[in-house]
């Protein structure tokens, strides 16, 4: 009998000695799932990031964006607002919105949000720190017209907003050598607070020399930008270019785009003149 009690309490040590040794197992952190893939339109997403179990204490979590999707051109995030995991949690969630623009993109774009620290745990290379989303663009060529796109990049993970482009488009333009000295401003502009900008010269709009006008309406440092032109008519382009921060309120003008009947039409041409696209700084004032 004695035996058998001897027997039951060493079982009940090990069994207590085991839970023990489960609840310090060493802290380590993941991704639950590392990629996914989905339209433009898909609407809002998450990357759940997880502790193999509780921690007494905060975790604070270092982490980075890279990729070629652009933080507020393509998608947004909408948490975290804090950058750790609290106390008696075990998941943090990074929750971001796509952005479903009518910009007709070249390619699909990919965020990857990289865990580079996490404090009170040793980050290894063997866990699944890295997620990576991938958007494909849902927009087909217009049928209806020229479509003028303005995208720009201030570099991975950098917000766009941080400057304030806006695609104008003008008319009757005089050049005189790399020098305007005249024009005027059509209706038809593109002039949001947020995100790229995109205009459609219509098929039934008037015939005649047209300029895509980029004017830096605000912000800081230097941007790269890509203007890009898409019809049914003829074949898309894209002319790249880049502003400095001694550019605020100045515009470059892109052009002439030559419209001789409708853009949908096979007999329909959109002359450009030879890259760059007739690139003339403008320092005036624009608008």
């Amino acid at each position: 009998m004695k035996n058998i009690i001897y027997g039951l309490i060493a079982c009940l040590v090990l069994a207590v000695s085991g839970c023990e040794d489960d609840d310090e197992a060493p802290l380590s952190i993941g991704f639950l799932e590392t990629s996914a893939t989905d339209s433009e339109a898909g609407g809002s997403k998450s990357a759940a990031l997880q502790l193999n179990r509780v921690s007494d204490g905060d975790i604070q979590i270092d982490y980075n964006i890279t990729g070629n999707a652009a933080l507020s051109g393509d998608y947004r995030f909408t948490a975290p607002s804090a950058d750790r995991i609290l106390a008696g949690n075990t998941t943090l969630e990074f929750i971001f919105e796509l952005i479903d623009d009518p910009i007709i993109e070249d390619g699909d774009k990919v965020i990857e949000l990289n865990i580079t620290a996490a404090t009170g745990l040793a980050v290894s290379p063997d866990e699944p720190l890295v997620y990576t989303f991938t958007i494909t663009d849902n927009d087909a060529l217009p049928d209806n017209g020229l479509q003028i796109d303005l995208t720009w990049d201030l570099g991975a993970g950098v917000d766009i907003d941080n400057v304030n482009l806006d695609l104008l488009l003008a008319t009757d333009v005089v050049a005189e050598g790399n020098v305007i000295t005249g024009f005027n401003l059509d209706q038809n502009s593109s002039e949001n607070l947020t995100g790229y900008e995109s205009i459609l010269i219509d098929n039934n709009a008037a015939d005649g020399e047209y300029y895509a006008v980029i004017f830096y309406n605000s912000g800081e440092g230097d941007v790269t930008f890509g203007l890009s032109l898409h019809s049914q008519g003829s074949e898309s382009s894209t002319t790249d270019g880049s502003l400095t921060e001694n550019d605020v309120e100045s515009a470059i003008f892109f052009g002439p785009i030559v419209k001789n009947g409708a853009f949908t039409s096979n007999a329909a041409r959109v002359f450009i003149n030879p890259e760059p696209v007739g690139n003339y700084p403008f320092s005036g004032k624009v608008k």
